[in-house]
């Protein structure tokens, strides 16, 4: 004969299910202003549809090359430290 016992469950853990929604946002935070490079800078900036077109293909280009770039320094200098070095590049662009 079987002995069916209850034990406690532990409360349910959203450390996943929260990670998955932050890093949700932070994609489109990163690709929805991308949609809107081209139309800003042709009603806004007054540039030509062509240089708008290849303002958006450098953005890409340069986007490609810094993450492959920022990939093999993580490799070396490990992620953490390649992390803490990006933000601390970017602070003094934050008192502009």
């Amino acid at each position: 004969m079987y002995i069916l016992r209850v034990y406690p469950q532990p409360p349910p853990d959203h450390s996943r299910s929260l990670q998955l929604l932050a890093s949700f946002f932070q994609a489109a935070g990163n690709i929805i202003p991308l949609y809107y490079l081209t139309t800003y800078s042709v009603y806004v900036l007054g540039f030509s549809p062509t240089m708008a077109s290849m303002l958006l293909a450098v953005n890409n280009g340069v986007n490609s090359v810094s993450r492959v770039t920022m990939g093999l320094i993580a490799d070396y200098a490990g992620r953490q430290n390649t992390l803490v070095g990006c933000v601390r590049s970017d602070i003094p662009s934050s008192y502009n």
